[in-house]
């Protein structure tokens, strides 16, 4: 497996970890969010004890599809998660 496609591997299968251990997300856009600001909110909220997830649209839906798929962890709130993705968005804990 190629070094790009082994990275979009691991990525997705850290955001379907996250999605199923994690009650609460919060979605958001970054679209018009420079980069100093990203790593300012990034900050507090590690002193918060939160993460912060930026991943391509792609990867995320790829991990969402996947999880409502799987009819053994399927759940409302996968579906609403997928519908939801329109861009570049991080997932909060």
């Amino acid at each position: 497996m190629s070094t790009k496609r082994q990275k979009k591997f691991d990525a997705m299968n850290r955001i379907i970890g996250l999605l199923q251990k994690h009650k609460q997300i919060i979605l958001v856009s970054l679209e018009n969010v420079g980069s100093n600001q990203v790593q300012q909110i990034r900050r507090e909220l590690n002193k918060r004890q939160s993460l912060l997830v930026i991943g391509k649209n792609t990867v995320i839906t790829r991990a969402a599809s996947l999880l409502v798929d799987d009819e053994t962890l399927s759940t409302e709130k996968f579906s609403i998660f997928k519908d939801t993705i329109k861009s570049k968005v991080p997932q909060l804990k």
